[in-house]
């Protein structure tokens, strides 16, 4: 089976994903960032993420299905629906707000909302002694992000998005690398001008 080339959730005339919409998981995900930031997430985030409707092992060797889901329902190989696929991704994405309105309490524009909601469901919070992730990290403490988004410094934090280039150990902006994961460093630059309000999704 060859990878579906990734493409954009197509919403119904209201403006809503379908699948999600059934299922109540967008209406919360707006609830949590607002509309705005949410239609631009679901928008931005496929395309980067990349949507293949089977399970596979992503760059780095997690076995990943449709747009960046990963898990214990996830196997290897077997194929999804678009409906699931898209449903899958509404409720990710609400795991991860519900983490970036637990860790960045200052109320950020609706674009900055997309960008680093974008890069939290490519890394996580983080945890203390465990990894890195955009609430706290590793060896503790928030990361550069998270401290300066709630300072009110958002030149820092947006710029800060460059930074995070790494995959399992792997220096991605490295060119020995680059064809392994360099997908990761255009990512980032397109988090980062969304952040800046450079890129803003139709």
């Amino acid at each position: 089976m060859t990878p579906v080339p990734p493409t954009p959730p197509t919403p119904p005339p209201d403006g809503t994903p379908p699948s999600a919409a059934a299922a109540g998981t967008w209406g919360a995900l707006v609830g949590l960032v607002g509309a705005t930031a949410a239609a631009m997430v679901m928008v931005f985030l496929p395309p980067q993420e990349g949507t293949v409707l089977f399970g596979h092992r992503d760059p780095v060797g997690v076995i990943t299905a449709c747009t960046g889901h990963t898990g214990n329902d996830v196997v290897l190989g077997r194929p999804y629906t678009r409906a699931q696929c898209d449903a899958w991704l509404a409720s990710d994405l609400v795991i991860h707000a519900k983490a970036l309105k637990r860790c960045i309490k200052r109320e950020l524009k609706p674009h900055e909302t997309a960008a680093l909601l974008s890069l939290m469901f490519n890394v996580g919070p983080g945890r203390a002694g465990v990894k890195d992730g955009l609430c706290e990290l590793k060896r503790g403490g928030p990361s550069t992000i998270a401290r300066a988004s709630n300072a009110g410094d958002m030149v820092t934090a947006c710029a800060s998005i460059s930074d995070w280039t790494g995959a399992r150990g792997i220096n991605c902006a490295l060119p020995e690398h680059t064809r392994r994961c360099g997908g990761i460093v255009t990512r980032r630059a397109a988090e980062r001008a969304m952040c800046e309000g450079r890129l803003i999704p139709a």
